[in-house]
């Protein structure tokens, strides 16, 4: 495939579902990408708009970027599924019958400009306490403020749809 430049097509089932995959040379081995189906890509009917933040939201990000970055530590990282899985091969190893967790309700939707309001507050809040340095909003009026911001928003008008089939399109 290296001499000649070109890269193989493959079927590759993951996680039950048929994937369109691209093997390719890449340095000593080979590696594969996940495709899409034509029928799976969604075209856009609609121009979006360029959104431009205002300088408060851009400020905010900085911010909050600055207040959460820290050194990467791979060792705090765990595959918990596979956790799971091996506890629960070993529980019907030992014989113990198995508990289904019941589905968890739906949270509230939060006003997200508020949610990175108090975010902030809070990585400053730990930021004080770890340079002694207090702050201004208590822990519990940031949580009370994002609670209390129940709103329900209308989905976009600009949802992308699915474009008709060839077969649709000359019936």
């Amino acid at each position: 495939m290296e001499e000649t430049g070109k890269v193989a097509v493959a079927r590759v089932t993951l996680r039950s579902k048929q994937h369109l995959a691209c093997l390719r040379v890449f340095e000593k081995g080979l590696v594969m990408e996940t495709m899409f189906y034509p029928e799976e890509i969604r075209h856009m009917d609609a121009v979006w708009e360029k959104v431009t933040p205002t300088e408060t939201e851009i400020s905010m990000a900085r911010q909050l970027i600055e207040n959460l970055a820290k050194p990467f530590e791979p060792s705090v990282y765990r595959d918990e599924a596979r956790e799971q899985l091996a506890n629960l091969i070993e529980s019907k190893i030992t014989g113990q019958t198995l508990m289904v967790e019941e589905p968890r309700e739906a949270g509230k939707v939060v006003d997200l400009m508020e949610a990175l309001r108090a975010s902030l507050a809070a990585a400053e809040k730990e930021k004080g306490k770890i340079t002694g340095v207090a702050s201004s909003r208590s822990e519990e009026e940031t949580v009370d403020s994002i609670t209390d911001q129940n709103i329900e928003k209308n989905p976009s008008t600009l949802t992308p749809r699915k474009r008709a089939t060839r077969k649709a399109k000359g019936a």
